[in-house]
C-alpha cells in the first residue's frame, strides 16, 4: 500500500488523474532514518511551484496547511518528493495539457453547446410563419406560444403540424445533416482524445 490511508488503485487513480488535468503530480516520500520508503503522500499540484534555488539546484516549494511555503531541494539518491511530469518546456516541472489544448478544448466545448442548443430547440435553428393577412400583436403571440407549445424541443420534432387561413411557414437555416454536426463532434472527440495520447477505438 502506498500509505495507511489509500489502496494502491486509489493513489494510482489520483496522480493519474492530477497528472492528466494539470501536467503534473506529487507525492512525498515518508522514510525511515535508514532511508527506507515507508508511505507515499499524495499532494495536490496547486500546492506545489518547482524551481532553481541560488545553487541552481531543483526544489520544490510546498504551501503547508498555514499557507507558509517549505522547501525541499531534490536529491538524485534520496528524493523528498515523487514528481512525475508531462509537456515540460524547461525540463523542471509539467504543464497542463488542458491548457497547452485550450482552444482545442474550445471548439469542442462550442461544439457540445451548439448541438445541445439545436436539439433542445427541435433540431430546427429557427422557422418564420408567413400569414397573407395583417395579425394584431396578440394574434401573433397567440399563434407563437401554440406553435412553441406543440413542435417546440426534441420530443416534439417530427410532429405533423395543420396550417389554416393560407399560413406558410419557412426554415431557416440548414437541418444536422447539411451542417455535418455529427462529424464535427467525431472529429472534436478524436481531437480531445489526442491530447491525452488515447486511441480512437478506446473511446469508441
Amino acid at each position: 500500500l502506498p500509505n495507511p490511508e489509500m489502496t494502491a488503485y486509489q493513489f494510482r487513480e489520483l496522480l493519474t488523474r492530477h497528472l492528466a488535468m494539470w501536467g503534473r503530480a506529487y507525492a512525498f516520500i515518508q522514510r525511515a532514518p535508514d532511508g527506507e520508503v515507508l508511505a507515499l503522500w499524495p499532494i495536490h499540484p496547486t500546492r506545489v511551484r518547482v524551481d532553481r534555488d541560488g545553487l541552481n539546484r531543483k526544489r520544490f516549494a510546498v504551501t503547508m496547511s498555514d499557507g507558509v511555503p517549505e522547501y525541499f531541494v531534490f536529491n538524485a539518491a534520496r528524493p523528498p518528493i515523487l514528481h512525475l511530469h508531462m509537456n515540460a518546456s524547461e525540463g523542471l516541472d509539467g504543464r497542463s495539457p488542458i491548457w497547452i489544448n485550450r482552444e482545442s478544448l474550445g471548439i469542442t466545448k462550442a461544439a457540445e453547446d451548439f448541438v445541445g442548443a439545436w436539439f433542445g430547440n427541435g433540431a430546427i435553428p429557427g422557422i418564420i410563419l408567413r400569414h397573407p393577412k395583417t395579425l394584431s400583436p396578440k394574434a401573433k403571440e397567440s399563434i407563437r406560444d401554440s406553435w412553441m407549445r406543440k413542435f417546440m424541443g426534441a420530443r416534439q420534432a417530427n410532429k405533423i403540424a395543420v396550417l389554416e387561413e393560407g399560413m406558410e411557414v419557412d426554415v431557416v437555416g440548414v437541418d444536422a445533416q447539411k451542417a455535418q454536426l455529427h462529424e464535427v463532434r467525431e472529429d472534436q472527440i478524436a481531437a480531445a482524445a489526442r491530447i491525452w495520447r488515447v486511441p480512437n477505438v478506446m473511446i469508441q
